[in-house]
């Protein structure tokens, strides 16, 4: 078992952000030998689960990886039910439309509908993003405590823009307020020039399954078509809950 724990320790580097890999920034990230990571990285790269790079030697994700994430995509009812809504309101709206899950305290960015206002800020669908600068990560974390209680993002807040939440302090007192209201909004937290709207989508028993929102560029929207975006993606996120089995969904107006 311990032969399989630390193949699996290797393979699931390639889950983070960081899309290459080399032997020695394996070795670096999962404290194994030099020649155990080789040996390792030979048996996924022979089963065609990793590719190697002839001229680098680097390492990256093979195509079977494809085949298990659109398995995943296709059985998930979340994924389903939501992406039917995201496309309306992407071609309606003409702004971006995403979908985020809390994965082991991280924020994964599942799906997205781009909208004609589209702007590649270099976010994938699969990547982890920053929960404490993107309305996403705040309305997820806003809605996963139990009782009431607020859970924070673990770790260093990275600034990002001038506009990026870094305090702890402040961080609560924005959750609070997303919890209180059922919407999250950013502006310019992330990257500069960008801003998003996020609305939280529930399950059965009125628990917290996903989030959905719209990334757009900041001066294509003014405040009146914040709010309206706002009813849209409540309208959306009432429609999916209900569809997964939430009784209720408590914000916005029929």
């Amino acid at each position: 078992m311990k032969a399989l724990s630390n193949a699996l320790k290797v393979y699931n580097a390639f889950t983070t952000n960081r899309g290459r890999w080399s032997v020695t920034g394996l070795c670096e990230h999962t404290g194994l030998t030099k020649s155990h990571v080789s040996r390792i990285l030979a048996e996924f790269r022979d089963a065609g689960l990793l590719i190697q790079d002839p001229d680098t030697r680097e390492y990256t994700v093979g195509l079977p990886a494809i085949t298990l994430a659109g398995h995943f995509l296709g059985s998930q009812p979340l994924v389903r039910e939501a992406v039917g809504p995201m496309r309306r309101l992407a071609a309606e709206l003409d702004h971006t439309a995403v979908l985020g899950v809390l994965n082991e305290g991280q924020v994964l960015h599942l799906l997205e509908v781009q909208g004609a206002h589209f702007t590649d800020v270099g976010m994938r669908v699969g990547m982890v993003v920053p929960a404490h600068a993107t309305a996403i990560g705040k309305v997820l974390f806003a809605f996963s405590g139990s009782n009431g209680e607020l859970i924070l993002p673990e770790g260093e807040y990275s600034r990002f823009t001038p506009n990026t939440i870094t305090t702890r302090r402040d961080l609560t007192a924005e959750l609070r307020q997303v919890r209180k209201e059922g919407v999250a909004r950013t502006e310019g937290e992330t990257v500069v020039g960008l801003g998003a709207t996020a609305v939280p989508i529930l399950e059965r028993g009125e628990r917290i399954a996903g989030a959905i929102g719209l990334v757009f560029p900041r001066h294509t929207v003014n405040a009146k078509d914040r709010d309206a975006h706002i009813k849209r993606l409540q309208g959306a996120a009432r429609e999916i809950s209900g569809r997964l089995g939430a009784v209720v969904y408590p914000f916005g107006g029929l």
